[in-house]
């Protein structure tokens, strides 16, 4: 019993002298005597090669590109795209970490894609994905919501002008189509705010008693909520008509005695409807991946394989079409825009960060 103690006791005296000796090694010799493996940095993972041509069955030739990143390990997403004019303005922002979400302004030429502009601004707080948008081509203002604020921004210059304070975190906002002064924005706290277009000062917050996503038009209100379109008669209070199961994602465009909606899931369907009576004119299938743009009398819109489609706006019939040699991927994660202004179609795919500009011929 006595030796196998004194062994116990003469191997814990040797492991102190070895704990001893290495500590000493290390404060002597400093962090090079002991070897370890760094962990590299990842390396930016490149986006999706530019998007090549298959096929054009319209009319219209490419004149240019930009791309909003060259790197796929950020997102570099736009809010949307502005035809101002002969110019095209971009609103994007780029996350270049997790603290640091910081947002663009670009405005290009529409004939050559040249730079007018660019500015860049900061992230008040939570994100500067734009949540809605309203441009007012007589002063010269593009209005932005982002980040629970409203910012004004000048058309000219690309001079931030103002921003509001936050209006309230975690709560949806929409500007109402048309009305510039003062600047009418919604509240899905159902509160209506009217904001100063040249200063940025909130003027008002009242509540609100219709649904959220109401908008008035001929003496009507479209509304939707709990995803069912429908129309009242504004003096009556009567409701005309109601759709349920279309829960429409922005406002709609009006057509004579028609309104064009979309439904967004992330893919779209697009439907022209008659505003008085419900009676849809035409419809797509849950294809599309983009919002609609509408020029003259065709509206354009792109497939989820990846063609910019043109419609007969009247009839829903297929026009023509451009065929790119990749399907739009990461859906739901990266945002794919149209614009049309006559004589130009654009196109943005997020997934390879890729704005095109085709021209009329």
């Amino acid at each position: 019993m006595n030796t196998n103690r004194q062994l116990r006791e003469a191997i814990s005296r040797l492991k102190k002298i070895i704990l001893l000796v290495a500590v000493s090694a290390f404060v002597l010799t400093g962090c090079d005597a002991v070897k370890y493996e760094t962990t590299p940095m990842p390396t930016p993972t490149p986006p999706l090669q530019p998007r090549a041509i298959e096929r054009n069955s319209l009319a219209f030739a490419e004149q240019w590109r930009y791309r909003t990143s060259l790197s796929n390990s950020y997102r570099s997403v736009p809010g949307n795209i502005f035809l101002n004019g002969n110019k095209v303005i971009m609103g994007f922002f780029r996350e270049e970490s997790e603290s640091d979400f910081d947002s663009f302004l670009i405005d290009l030429s529409m004939e050559n894609g040249e730079i007018i502009w660019q500015i860049h601004y900061k992230d008040p707080g939570y994100g500067t994905y734009i949540g809605d948008a309203l441009l007012d081509e007589k002063a010269h203002r593009l209005y932005l919501e982002y980040s629970f604020r409203i910012s004004g921004f000048d058309l000219e210059t690309g001079k931030q002008l103002w921003l509001t304070p936050d209006l309230g975190g975690h709560t949806e906002y929409r500007f109402t189509p048309g009305a510039t002064d003062p600047l009418m924005v919604r509240s899905s706290q159902e509160e209506m705010i009217r904001i100063d277009p040249e200063t940025g000062k909130v003027l008002s917050r009242e509540p609100m008693t219709e649904p959220f996503w109401t908008i008035h038009h001929g003496g009507l209100a479209i509304s939707n909520e709990d995803y069912t379109l429908s129309a009242m008669d504004a003096s009556s209070g009567q409701v005309l008509w109601w759709l349920p199961g279309l829960d429409a994602e922005f406002w709609p465009t009006f057509i004579g005695a028609d309104m064009i909606v979309q439904y967004y899931s992330p893919l779209i369907c697009i439907y022209r409807l008659n505003v008085r009576t419900g009676i849809g004119v035409w419809g797509t299938m849950r294809e599309y991946v983009s919002n609609y743009a509408i020029s003259g009398q065709r509206l354009y819109a792109l497939h989820k394989d990846g063609r910019l489609v043109a419609f007969n706006v009247d009839t829903g019939d297929i026009l023509g079409e451009i065929e790119f040699d990749l399907e739009p991927t990461m859906l739901g994660s990266r945002p794919f825009f149209v614009a049309a202004e006559r004589p130009y179609v654009l196109v943005y795919f997020g997934d390879n960060q890729e704005l095109i500009v085709f021209k009329e011929q």
